[in-house]
């Protein structure tokens, strides 16, 4: 922006600005340590939400003030759209996950002939463990047992499939 332009915004304008800046400082304070990491931040910034993450009530919100203060100044954008992409899976991902669902109703339902299509596509396929995982479904299912083998199965269909190597089987 200009000068011109910011000379002629409101106050509440600005207001308003500084409000969805420190609200964007305050989930910078409350997101995971794994997904900070993994945001483009400063570290002046980071000094700031790790000290913000220490503290509470009043002495917070100083915080976030000053958090939203130094945030006026960085690519706040950059940092918005980052941290809502790395809170949000993919497109991709979420079709891989379906897809993998649908797979393992397929070896639920049709099994062996599901294996042996796996198994063809897979040479290292572990034929034994992944038979055993989908009778130890398929026995849960019939007494109506919560789904922990179901939940195997499904990780076990995660690791051989790897993004890389999505497979669709017709269900």
């Amino acid at each position: 922006m200009s000068e011109f332009d910011e000379r002629i915004k409101s106050k509440s304008q600005h207001k308003r600005e500084h409000l969805e800046l420190q609200a964007l400082g305050k989930d910078l304070v409350e997101v995971p340590e794994s997904l900070l990491k993994r945001l483009p931040l400063s570290e002046r910034i980071l000094e700031a939400v790790y000290l913000g993450r220490k503290l509470q009530r009043g002495a917070l919100q100083r915080q976030l003030r000053y958090l939203g203060a130094l945030l006026e100044v960085e690519e706040h954008a950059v940092i918005r759209a980052a941290l809502k992409a790395a809170r949000e899976p993919g497109v991709a991902e979420i079709r891989r996950l379906h897809e993998l669902e649908a797979l393992r109703d397929a070896l639920l339902r049709d099994g062996d002939v599901v294996v042996e299509t796996l198994a063809r596509r897979y040479p290292d396929l572990d034929r034994q463990q992944l038979r055993q995982l989908v009778r130890n479904a398929q026995q849960e299912a019939e007494r109506e047992q919560s789904p922990r083998a179901a939940r195997a199965l499904f990780q076990f269909l995660k690791r051989l499939l790897s993004p890389a190597a999505a497979v669709h089987v017709d269900p």
